[in-house]
């Protein structure tokens, strides 16, 4: 049946070519066309978004809001809404000490006297600390105290991540909304999830934060009231569809780039090239920025994010292609270097950082099961390992490009299809 359908596409298009009278290569490149046409290279600036659903890391950051270099103790104030009564896993970090009271109940009491160094995984960003709230159905306050010794001023929390899973049982509708709380006007609920205080020398006691109506002032070294955490401006990409933008950075992004550095050589249109060194300058310009978002706005999920720290083939190896590509054609042009350290950074990645299956030794993944084997990471690591080659004159990498190809095929080719699997790890997984 797969077989068929692939037979009938191909027909198809074929059929689209020749009934305009127009080449394959007209057709590929109108779309080309169309990319430099609707194609900007360029960030935006946006308001950080709010998003209310808890399925991600939700953080307070203290110290941008009050400031730093001396002790304090300050107080986030949020609602947790459940759409059903239930337990909820979840994942928090934090410096120095930290308090957390439920519904005026305290569930958690701890102290970290250390600066915190998140854990960027596959699918996820790990937490050390866990606890299970108990949310009642409708709304749960959530009022966490967080101290500060004056160096790191930051609290996390999000649900325990589900790294990728394949089967995902039913979960209770989940939300960390100002919505619960009462007279708060739409425009700030729709800013931010949290009410924030401080800071002060010692503690306020916290039924008094809770009970207490709007305007009410507090004092301990300063007399203050509720305001709302600093709000952050970000960059972001222009016009994204659904499905993101042609130049966010991702596997098929810079194949597509790639695939033009290709196009301008056959059909000897310098445009195309300028498309794709347009989408590399822009991501070699944009990385420090990425960078600065994620580790001193804690934007873990704005655009472009998965350029910076995320060990996956789909955001190193695959979109590097047009970098490394455009280094073995071309012995100079600007930005030469830059592209050289970026790209000696994707080798030593694929050499010695990537998980690979033991025994096969095949690119592979630790998510959502440890050794996961996907035949898209074929396409998105072996022809960088061969650019490597040409790149820096060692055989090692066409011959680890060579080995893989073999191996993959023991592990995703099925014969009795004739096609390739997605994923046999993943087969097994739901069959069972």
């Amino acid at each position: 049946m797969k077989k068929n359908l692939i037979a009938i596409c191909l027909v198809l298009l074929s059929t689209a070519v020749y009934a305009t009278d127009r080449t394959p290569l007209d057709v590929v490149q109108s779309i080309g066309d169309k990319l430099i046409r609707t194609t900007p290279f360029k960030n935006r600036l946006v308001v950080a978004p709010n998003r209310e659903t808890f399925n991600h890391l939700k953080f307070v950051d203290f110290g941008r809001t009050f400031g730093l270099g001396k002790p304090g103790i300050a107080y986030a104030l949020t609602t947790v809404y459940a759409s059903e009564n239930t337990e909820l896993d979840i994942q928090l970090d934090h410096n120095d000490r930290c308090l957390i009271w439920l519904n005026g109940a305290e569930v958690y009491q701890k102290e970290h006297p250390k600066n915190l160094k998140l854990a960027h995984e596959e699918r996820s960003i790990e937490l050390s600390e866990k606890l299970t709230l108990s949310l009642k159905k409708g709304y749960n306050t959530l009022l966490v105290q967080s101290e500060t010794t004056g160096t790191s001023w930051l609290f996390y929390i999000q649900p325990e991540p589900d790294k990728g899973a394949v089967e995902h049982s039913l979960k209770p509708d989940v939300q960390i909304t100002l919505e619960g709380l009462p007279l708060i006007d739409a425009q700030v609920t729709k800013l931010t999830s949290w009410l924030v205080c401080g800071p002060f020398e010692a503690p306020i006691d916290h039924f008094k934060l809770l009970l207490s109506e709007w305007g009410e002032m507090y004092t301990s070294g300063i007399t203050t009231s509720w305001t709302i955490p600093k709000i952050e401006i970000l960059g972001d990409v222009i016009d994204p569809a659904p499905w993101g933008t042609n130049y966010n950075w991702n596997y098929h992004n810079g194949g597509v780039a790639w695939a033009m550095q290709v196009l301008a050589e056959v059909s000897g249109k310098e445009t195309y090239a300028r498309y794709a060194s347009g989408f590399c300058n822009f991501h070699l310009k944009n990385k420090l920025f990425i960078q600065y978002q994620v580790d001193q706005l804690n934007a873990f999920q704005c655009a472009n994010h998965h350029i910076y720290a995320t060990p996956l083939l789909d955001f190193t190896l695959a979109p590097s292609l047009p970098f490394i590509y455009r280094l073995n054609q071309e012995s100079s042009f600007p930005m030469r270097n830059q592209y050289e350290a970026f790209v000696n950074r994707m080798i030593d990645y694929g050499k010695n950082k990537q998980a690979r299956l033991p025994g096969a030794n095949i690119y592979t993944r630790l998510t959502p099961e440890v050794y996961t084997t996907w035949v898209d990471d074929m396409f998105m690591g072996i022809p960088f390992l061969a650019q490597a080659s040409l790149y820096t004159g060692d055989k090692h990498y066409i011959q680890d490009a060579a080995s893989q190809i073999l191996e993959f095929n023991k592990q995703v080719w099925d014969s009795e299809a004739q096609l390739f699997m997605g994923s046999p790890t993943l087969c097994k997984a739901s069959t069972i």
